[in-house]
């Protein structure tokens, strides 16, 4: 295991446990952003993304849920959304990944960047369409991209990977490879 995933895990062998078995079900988006690629014109994009979400739409997919789909096409390199919610801490977002039921929906997007690890937590509904894209490992269109905005605060926009056509699902990798994730959610072999 290597020092990322070590540290990561440092934890009692209590709330490994309780971890375990509370994620069997619960999916976890877990992205280190420092070893995403990304290049200063992407955060310069980012930076000037206002919330804007036209161009898409919420729809349903099946097993997956709902979802996100372009109703318009994006070029590649350009800001689609934000994963808007609540930034806190890794160890406050794994608090309250443990406290959640089993019939909650799991919306933390757990990231390092800046050498901090950081969850956004965006549980509750707010209207916002970042909460909604969904996983694909092999046909993701986006990809996370953390900016720090003039007040200072770490936030995270999803970027067009590749050109992304009119009626076209957003997906992104969530990062999330365990096991029970996988077994339990069969649809993330997608």
């Amino acid at each position: 295991m290597g020092a990322r995933k070590a540290s990561y895990y440092r934890q009692s062998r209590r709330t490994k446990s309780r971890l375990a078995s509370a994620a069997k079900t619960r999916l976890r988006i877990h992205v280190d952003l420092e070893r995403t690629r990304s290049t200063a014109a992407d955060a310069a994009s980012a930076a000037r993304f206002a919330g804007d979400e036209s161009g898409l739409e919420v729809r349903e997919y099946g097993a997956k849920g709902r979802g996100v789909a372009a109703t318009r096409a994006f070029p590649r390199g350009i800001p689609l959304l934000e994963y808007a919610g609540e930034l806190v801490s890794h160890e406050e977002g794994l608090r309250r990944e443990l406290a959640m039921g089993p019939e909650d929906g799991c919306f933390l997007f757990f990231f390092r960047h800046g050498g901090r690890q950081y969850c956004i937590d965006a549980t509750p509904e707010s209207g916002r369409l970042g909460r909604l894209v969904n996983h694909s490992r092999w046909r993701a269109n986006a990809r996370p991209l953390a900016v720090v905005l003039a007040d200072g605060v770490p936030r995270i926009f999803l970027l067009a990977d590749r050109d992304i056509a009119r009626g076209e699902e957003i997906v992104f990798d969530y990062g999330d490879a365990r096991p029970a994730a996988v077994e339990d959610n069969p649809w993330l072999n997608d």
